[in-house]
């Protein structure tokens, strides 16, 4: 595309890029450690409850079974009503659910908050790497996407870490250890209220000024021009499965053959071999 037009796929790779991959792997690390932490807590709870190794599975695998759910439900719920608004709630969700984690009296209320937390933890899966994906140049998309798997590791690695350190807090240190996710999930759920909607899904609703305005914020100027026109095509993240390419979204101008000014617009990631085709 001519006249100095660069696609949000082709814009080099700045620092509210790399704030935006710190705060998804944030949430990762958050989510490792969540699923880390509930091992070490059951290796000292268990004992002192007598809990059966049916009631111990159960405990353990709930948050499992709400990542499946959490996936499933809240892939296309992020579809309808916008990546901003979860990429905060699922945060806001696992600081409720450690600190109540604190307060357990009975197996069944921590198998229901696991499950909630868990629901949670799937609902970020999907909702962060979607995100991340539409914001990205496409030369940088996939390793920093693969950095998210690698931050989760180190939440798990972490949480037996600090489980192992947190022991001799006496035989209430199972709760502190599983209200313990709250801290980095407060840090992460405060970098995160920042954060724009994407562009990309700004213009598949049809609010083309509200995508305009954070690509003139973020990535460049984009001009407005008459007889403008925008087209855009929403991603899915139906069933959880999020897909680590960006949206087929594009601006398109047409003005009495005259070329679209300067600015950052929205592109088909590897269309025409990398350009977008004048129509």
């Amino acid at each position: 595309m001519g006249n100095g037009t660069v696609l949000l796929d082709d814009v080099p790779l700045s620092k509210f890029h790399l704030r935006v991959t710190a705060y998804t792997t944030g949430g990762m690390f958050c989510d490792g450690y969540i699923l880390g932490m509930i091992g070490v807590a059951l290796a000292v709870w268990a004992p002192q409850r007598g809990l059966s190794a049916a009631t111990e599975g159960l405990i353990g695998a709930s948050a499992l079974v709400g990542i499946f759910l959490g996936s499933l439900v809240f892939g296309p719920i992020t579809d309808r009503i916008g990546r901003q608004t979860m990429y905060v709630a699922d945060l806001a969700l696992f600081v409720v659910g450690s600190v109540l984690q604190f307060f357990v009296e009975q197996p069944w209320q921590l198998v229901l908050l696991r499950l909630v937390m868990g629901i949670a933890i799937g609902a970020d899966y999907a909702i962060g790497a979607a995100l991340l994906s539409e914001f990205l140049p496409r030369r940088n998309r996939g390793p920093l996407l693969a950095s998210l798997n690698a931050v989760w590791t180190v939440g798990f690695v972490v949480a037996f870490l600090v489980g192992y350190l947190m022991r001799g807090l006496g035989p209430d240190s199972w709760r502190w250890m599983l209200a313990s996710s709250a801290l980095p999930a407060v840090i992460v759920l405060c970098l995160r209220l920042g954060t724009p909607e994407s562009p990309r899904w700004l213009a598949a609703q049809g609010r083309r000024d509200e995508a305009a305005d954070v690509l003139r914020r973020f990535f460049g100027v984009l001009r407005r021009f008459e007889r403008g026109v925008v087209a855009a095509l929403a991603p899915s993240v139906a069933v959880g499965v999020v897909v680590a390419a960006t949206s087929l979204a594009r601006f398109l101008g047409r003005a009495g053959g005259v070329a679209p000014p300067p600015g950052v617009l929205l592109g088909r990631p590897g269309a025409h071999g990398g350009q977008d085709k004048e129509e």
